[in-house]
C-alpha cells in the first residue's frame, strides 16, 4: 500500500485525475482485503467521483466491482458495473458479473 499511496501523492501533485482514481481504487481494494471495508469504501467512493469527473468509464466500472460491503451493496455495485460493461459493448465482462450476481439475494 505504501507504493500506491506514494503514487497517489504524485498523481495529485501533477493533477492526473484518472491516475488518482486508479490509485484510490487500488487503495480501496487493498483496504477491503486487509479487513478494513469502511476504509475501502471511502477510497472507492473518492475514486468514483474522480472517474465520473474525468469520464473514466473503465475505471468507474472497475471501482464498482471492487466496492465492498453487504451482499445488497455488492449486488447493486455489480449491477451498475454490469450495466456499464453492456453500455461499452463488453458482453463477456457483463456475463461474468451476471454469474457473480446469480447466487446473491435479489435487490430490494
Amino acid at each position: 500500500m505504501r507504493h500506491t499511496r506514494e503514487a497517489l501523492k504524485y498523481y495529485r501533485a501533477t493533477g492526473n485525475g484518472m491516475r488518482q482514481a486508479d490509485a484510490l481504487n487500488s487503495l480501496g481494494w487493498y483496504s477491503a482485503r486487509l479487513g478494513r471495508p469502511a476504509d475501502g469504501r471511502e477510497y472507492c467512493e473518492q475514486a468514483l467521483l474522480l472517474c465520473r469527473r474525468h469520464d473514466h468509464s473503465r475505471g468507474e466500472t472497475v471501482t464498482h466491482t471492487r466496492r465492498s460491503g453487504t451482499a445488497g451493496a455488492a449486488r447493486r455495485a455489480w449491477e451498475q458495473a454490469r450495466d456499464l460493461y453492456r453500455a461499452h459493448r463488453q458482453p463477456r465482462d457483463a456475463e461474468r458479473l451476471d454469474e457473480k450476481l446469480a447466487p446473491l439475494p435479489a435487490s430490494s
